[in-house]
């Protein structure tokens, strides 16, 4: 190991690659607390024609007890279920609001692409989603008059290629299962509960019948025009993203 520079000089950053991790790294030219840090290890650094002390990390411990949060949800579509469900598997305690007095299947056909059905395979509910969903072969677009075929896409060996499956499945059918794989891991479910306002101090949330739902996290999913952040933000109109015009 080299001797360490004297003299002191402030931090400064730099990306290192190990055999199996990437890191951002941070040099100091003087002592290191190794006392504080955990599994580590010590290199030599060039950089500005001097040579620094580089700390790094090859894994940082992990908690010995799982981090318990109470996360607040509002809005149980399919946003907000799937939050739902993806922090019930990390053990935080869950509870979703939803303004509506009972669910309506409403909607229509979804394409759920690999980078998502990938995750809802993670969450077991591959057998599920495969029972009431269809695996994607081929698009076809015709003429709206004569039926003339304009274009052909074919989907052959997608899963293969993607590493998770294509589906085709109906708005509501995807609601059914998400619903009733939070339900079983013991979401809590609220429905008919208006959100009037936040404080985000708390944080918590004040509903239109005066009762306060208190949580260390909160997660907006009611629609891309939420009630509850337009006194947040003092949005006039929804932001919208150039492909949804």
């Amino acid at each position: 190991m080299s001797e360490q520079p004297t003299s002191r000089e402030p931090p400064i950053s730099a990306s290192m690659n190990t055999s199996n991790t990437k890191l951002r790294c941070r040099c100091h030219s003087d002592g290191i607390a190794e006392d504080d840090i955990r599994r580590v290890s010590l290199s030599d650094f060039e950089g500005e024609n001097r040579i620094y002390r580089i700390l790094l990390i090859d894994k940082m411990p992990l908690p010995t007890e799982p981090l318990k949060l109470d996360v607040l949800i509002i809005g149980c579509g399919i946003a907000g279920l799937t939050a739902a469900v993806a922090c019930r598997l990390k053990g935080f305690n869950v509870k979703v609001l939803e303004s509506s007095p009972e669910f309506a299947h409403v909607g229509a056909g979804l394409l759920i692409s690999s980078n998502a059905s990938r995750i809802l395979c993670d969450f077991g509910l591959r057998d599920a989603l495969d029972a009431v969903a269809i695996h994607m072969k081929r698009v076809i677009f015709l003429k709206h008059d004569d039926g003339t075929i304009l274009s052909e896409q074919k989907y052959d060996g997608a899963e293969e290629k993607l590493g998770a499956p294509l589906w085709q499945i109906h708005r509501a059918d995807l609601h059914d299962v998400l619903l009733g794989n939070a339900r079983e891991l013991g979401v809590e479910i609220t429905m008919g509960a208006q959100v009037k306002s936040f404080d985000w101090d708390a944080p918590s949330a004040l509903l239109e019948d005066g009762n306060v739902v208190k949580a260390d996290v909160i997660l907006a999913a009611d629609g891309k025009y939420p009630r509850q952040l337009r006194g947040a933000f003092q949005a006039s109109s929804p932001i919208l993203h150039a492909q949804m015009r």
